[in-house]
């Protein structure tokens, strides 16, 4: 259980969690109390910690006292069994499977009423960029595939890759597609035009980097 309590006579206890087995001490002021503040006990709610990235992200300075403690032992504690355990794992993995192409796969979802929109976007600006990478060695292939599976109105609906040698291929590439898109659009503004239109028609679900291995 960790207790989040208030620096007080009674240590009064706001709420607990099975995040961790500590306890967390939170001195908010008496000032902070009295109006409100985000410090206080009476408005911090323990859904900021869990949706923070980080436990304390959203504290304030005078808070970060017992969570730094906390975070700085267990960081360096956790450090050294994580460079064990990627030790371990690579060799494990190099004994169940050779690493080959990588692949860069974004998914997105197309935005109400654009999908027109975005399809001419896409015969007219993106897919020259990738042909071009493709004549220049900068990728193997590229691919388009849809999505038949929505779990959700949120989820997305298209999907593209971009697949490379390997991770050295990535070496210096943005420089080399800047000169691409250049010759694509003419100047970066003309380019930003472009990109303004483009996200009125889709949003980005989910960018993720892959790599081939083959079982031995």
């Amino acid at each position: 259980m960790v207790e989040i309590r208030g620096a007080t006579a009674t240590n009064q206890k706001v709420g607990s969690s099975n995040l961790s087995g500590r306890t967390i001490i939170i001195p908010p002021s008496q000032k902070a109390r009295k109006m409100g503040h985000p410090g206080s006990l009476a408005s911090f709610s323990l859904f900021q910690f869990f949706t923070s990235a980080n436990l304390s992200a959203r504290l304030l300075p005078h808070q970060f006292t017992e969570v730094n403690r906390y975070e700085t032992k267990h960081s360096i504690r956790s450090c050294g069994t994580c460079l064990s355990l990627m030790s371990v794992a690579s060799a494990v993995a190099q004994d169940q499977y050779t690493e080959g192409g990588v692949t860069r796969v974004t998914l997105v979802q197309i935005l109400p009423g654009h999908f027109n929109a975005f399809m001419d976007d896409l015969k007219t600006n993106i897919k020259p960029i990738w042909e071009a990478q493709k004549k220049a060695g900068l990728i193997e292939s590229y691919g388009l595939f849809l999505n038949t599976t929505k779990a959700n109105p949120d989820d997305w609906d298209i999907g593209f890759s971009l697949s490379y040698k390997n991770f050295a291929a990535l070496d210096g590439l943005a420089q080399k597609v800047l000169d691409l898109r250049m010759k694509q659009y003419g100047d970066k503004s003309k380019e930003q035009q472009v990109i303004d239109k483009r996200v009125q028609n889709v949003r980005v679900v989910a960018s993720i980097l892959t790599r081939e291995i083959t079982l031995k």
